[in-house]
């Protein structure tokens, strides 16, 4: 079974490129992908650029550790019985603690206050929301050249590196074990008998009397991103059982929407793969039920 949007480390001497090719029926132009790009890399420049110089970074944590250190040994001074009776003999060591930690405080605190300044004149700035609104409207141009409705669902696919052994499709797993995907943002609609994917340069179509299945798939998956408006914890995605580790969302299984594809006449499985948290979505488009 191959899955769509994935990358297969099966055999090293090929070229890795994403699978489901074959499905794509249209393309934006190069150059208005190129724009996209562009101003996706203006807006990482800004941001680098609104960052704290390197050297009020050290700063910043020299004067945190001198912070830490000052208030440890004001509290060993205070545990301590000989040391905290010579420091009552003399208050001049507790008034010298408390000055430094409060010294060192407010350098860290005028630092932490200046990035945040930095960070907001950068999003408030003439040339950040003129690239925002370029971005913008350069999605909504990609949008009307695919012919995306409005009424499309906002959704996700799993993308994720693997391999075949023994005939089973094994994820990859990193240097600590975790299996990562990447869960990325696709417009989902039907349009005459297909279901429709449509990324933000590429559409693609999968015929509905391909479909065989919607099931679930037992397999603990870190994300890269977490979409959603609401957090993970929330009510809505209580029934999940999501968990965050490190920063990312972890997932215990997914959906995998199974199609048989006719391929010169073979017959090929492909499996399209959502996050379990989209099962009411995909449900609902495809009148299935996961199992």
């Amino acid at each position: 079974m191959k899955p769509f949007f994935a990358l297969d480390t099966t055999n090293k001497s090929e070229k890795l490129t994403l699978n489901g090719a074959e499905f794509k029926v249209q393309e934006v132009p190069a150059e208005l992908f190129q724009k996209y790009k562009k101003a996706i890399e203006k807006n990482r420049e800004l941001k680098a650029e609104a960052e704290l110089p390197r050297i009020l970074k050290v700063v910043q944590v020299f004067f945190g550790l001198g912070s830490a250190l000052s208030l440890y040994s004001a509290f060993m001074t205070f545990f301590d019985k000989e040391e905290a009776a010579a420091a009552a003999a003399d208050n001049q060591n507790y008034i010298d603690m408390l000055v430094a930690v409060l010294f060192c405080s407010i350098i860290c605190g005028a630092i932490h206050w200046y990035g945040n300044y930095r960070k907001k004149k950068m999003l408030e700035s003439y040339e950040t929301k003129k690239n925002n609104l370029l971005i913008s409207s350069t999605v909504k141009e990609m949008e009307e050249y695919l012919k995306v409705p409005e009424n499309s669902i906002l959704t996700e696919i799993l993308v994720f590196v693997y391999k075949v052994r023994d005939g089973k499709l094994e994820i990859n797993a990193d240097k600590e074990g975790r299996k990562n995907a990447d869960n990325c943002k696709f417009k989902m609609y039907k349009e005459n008998s297909s279901l429709i994917l449509c990324a933000l340069d590429k559409k693609f179509a999968f015929p509905f009397d391909s479909i065989k299945e919607l099931k679930k798939v037992k397999e603990e998956l870190y994300l890269s991103y977490w979409h959603k408006t609401k957090p993970y914890n929330s009510e809505d995605y209580k029934e999940y059982k999501l968990k965050l580790d490190g920063g990312k969302v972890i997932i215990n299984e997914y959906l995998s929407l199974i199609l048989s594809v006719d391929n010169g006449g073979e017959k090929t499985d492909w499996a399209i793969n959502f996050p379990i948290y989209e099962i009411k979505t995909v449900e609902e488009i495809t009148n299935l039920k996961a199992e």
